[in-house]
């Protein structure tokens, strides 16, 4: 009996929602983990080599007239004043380019020199320009990565996906393909895309356009469709509701239909309340006279 129990429909479907559950958390939790962890280990080698370079100089560091007088007034070696300055120096050097780089349009030119030159150095271009275009998704939103909103058959005959134009389709992949026209799409995985998806290079013909902005198709993948909107007509306002006269209704219900209005006020199947059995039965009575 406890075998059947446990094999039922509904204790299957218990199961199946637990490791949904599970499963969204976990990865819901490397969502937020992994970034993190990066960013720690990233700053954690800043400071190091940092405070690296800081030793290398720390005589005349501590010789200075401002730091000298820090291990008097702290009451602490020369060693850790060297060791604390080593994040102030990363966060106050990161803080100063980015001041420039945003303030000006030559520090942008910088950087992409900067970017250009790292890329040309053999080995280390590659694993550059990879952590670049990382650092570039991370900074930007998913709004500014994506260009338009489209609807692709996938993965199979009958599904359909959402799907995100990001660049427009290589020469030399539309040349292998045989097509004029393709797209490039990126379909991600609900509901953390930042996770992973699918890249796709598809044809015109394949490809559906979808009346829906780049933040709506973004907030229906993270809420799983539940924040679709459907055909985005929310009905009227209250202001809307309000700003409606008398003459407004009377004119609406006097376009009504005949069989309609019958329906709606007369047929005691479709009648709501008791009180409109009443009227109808005054209004009877008052055509018979």
């Amino acid at each position: 009996m406890s075998d059947a129990r446990s094999d039922s429909p509904s204790m299957r479907r218990v199961h199946r929602s637990m490791y949904d559950v599970v499963r969204e958390a976990f990865v819901s939790g490397l969502a937020v983990v992994v970034p993190l962890v990066i960013t720690i280990a990233v700053f954690l080698f800043l400071f190091n080599a940092v405070y690296g370079y800081l030793n290398l100089f720390s005589e005349a560091i501590v010789a200075l007239p401002v730091v000298s007088l820090i291990p008097e007034v702290l009451n602490v070696s020369p060693a850790t004043v060297i060791e604390a300055a080593a994040p102030v120096v990363v966060f106050g050097a990161t803080l100063g380019i980015g001041l420039v780089v945003n303030s000006s349009r030559y520090g942008e030119r910088a950087v992409e020199y900067f970017d250009y030159v790292m890329v040309q150095i053999p080995g280390i271009g590659s694993v550059y320009e990879s952590f670049r275009r990382m650092s570039d998704v991370v900074l930007e939103s998913d709004a500014e990565n994506f260009q338009e909103v489209k609807l692709v058959e996938f993965p199979h005959e009958g599904a359909y996906t959402i799907g995100f134009v990001t660049t427009e389709t290589p020469e030399v992949l539309r040349s292998a393909a045989g097509h004029e026209e393709m797209y490039t799409l990126f379909l991600p995985l609900a509901p953390n895309p930042v996770m992973g998806g699918h890249l796709v290079h598809l044809p015109e013909s394949r490809v559906m356009d979808v009346e829906m902005s780049v933040e709506e198709g973004v907030q229906a993948i993270v809420t799983s469709g539940v924040a679709m909107t459907g055909s985005g007509d929310d009905g009227l306002s209250p202001e809307e509701l309000n700003s409606l006269s008398p003459a407004d209704v009377g004119t609406a219900e006097r376009g009504a239909e005949p069989a309609g209005r019958y329906d709606d006020r007369v047929d005691p199947e479709h009648a709501e309340t008791p009180r409109d059995l009443v009227r109808r039965e005054r209004s009877d009575e008052a055509d018979s006279e």
